[in-house]
């Protein structure tokens, strides 16, 4: 996991949450709306709450059609408006190599 920077940004589109660590994991991930966002066991378990494989364009089909009929527009609205001015902020790629890393090392 020493491949990942302070922050990173995915796309995360979900309702079910961990809400307790489970016994010998190691939290490396959170944020204000997933407190337990990621985290691993030992170099056998690898989780991440985000959906590091959604590209921005299904992205933003995701959260159009869900848009006022399951997500608030008060949600989807701000991740819509930053997916088209900064695309790039999505960290997918990275956290792809991150994956890769844990299960080859």
């Amino acid at each position: 996991m020493d491949n990942l920077s302070e922050e990173l940004t995915l796309n995360i589109c979900h309702q079910d949450q961990v809400l307790q660590l489970p016994e010998n994991a190691t939290l490396y991930a959170s944020s204000e709306f997933c407190e337990n966002a990621g985290f691993y066991i030992e170099d056998k378990v690898l989780t991440m709450q985000a959906h590091p494989e959604f590209k921005i364009d299904f992205t933003e089909a995701l959260l159009n059609a869900r848009r006022e009929v399951i997500i608030p527009k008060e949600f989807t609205d701000p991740a819509l408006k930053k997916l088209k001015e900064v695309p790039e902020s999505v960290q997918s790629s990275q956290f792809a190599q991150t994956i890769r890393q844990f299960f080859l090392s």
